[in-house]
């Protein structure tokens, strides 16, 4: 079900400003049935659960009680480097902007917080979306980070655009991961609370 149609992939994912290289690393691929990007969510090396793009929306597995759901997993731990900073995102575009993983909303389940406990980042950075749920999704993440976490934590918002993919397609992705920088020395400068407040703008 799932073909080498490359091209088509790349083709989709390079409009979103990711590089075929990146989609290639999260293990994108193409759904012949349904002619949608196929985006597996995989956990050490154990697939989680799908979900599917067509290039306008995106849809998971349906509900079956039986297998993972969105809230049971994080897309893109399977090219996180325990080495490198967890930098979490809402979707999985965002992340692989950043080469990150993503939660599929503002705010962490139970179970995955269980999964980021079992992770063990030793440095854990929210990347959420530049808007009111992102900032409150991030503000209650960190209160349960600094507690349950033994990690760094720090938080960065793109400037005046929604996501880090936003930016990437507006600025390229070397002027993308420049501000992303900047950004996170700033909060490891003021600390990631003041960081919250500095860059919600």
């Amino acid at each position: 079900m799932f073909s080498g149609r490359t091209n088509v992939v790349d083709s989709m994912v390079t409009k979103r400003g990711i590089i075929p290289e990146v989609g290639k690393k999260y293990r994108l691929g193409y759904d012949q049935r349904t002619f949608e990007v196929f985006i597996p969510w995989i956990v050490r090396n154990e697939f989680h659960l799908g979900q599917w793009w067509d290039g306008n929306s995106y849809r998971f597995e349906a509900r079956d009680g039986i297998h993972f759901q969105k809230g049971d997993s994080l897309f893109g731990t399977n090219v996180w480097d325990p080495d490198r900073p967890l930098v979490l995102c809402e979707g999985c575009f965002t992340a692989m902007s950043v080469l990150g993983c993503a939660a599929g909303g503002s705010t962490l389940t139970e179970a995955q917080k269980r999964l980021l406990i079992s992770l063990q980042p030793k440095s854990l950075v929210i990347a959420f979306d530049n808007d009111t749920a992102g900032y409150s999704g991030a503000s209650g993440i960190l209160e349960w980070a600094k507690g349950n976490l033994n990690a760094e934590l720090n938080v960065v918002f793109p400037p005046k655009v929604n996501d880090w993919n936003d930016l990437i397609k507006e600025k390229g992705l070397q002027e993308t991961m420049a501000i992303f920088c900047e950004r996170l020395v700033y909060s490891r400068k003021v600390g990631p609370f003041s960081a919250l407040l500095g860059s919600y703008v």
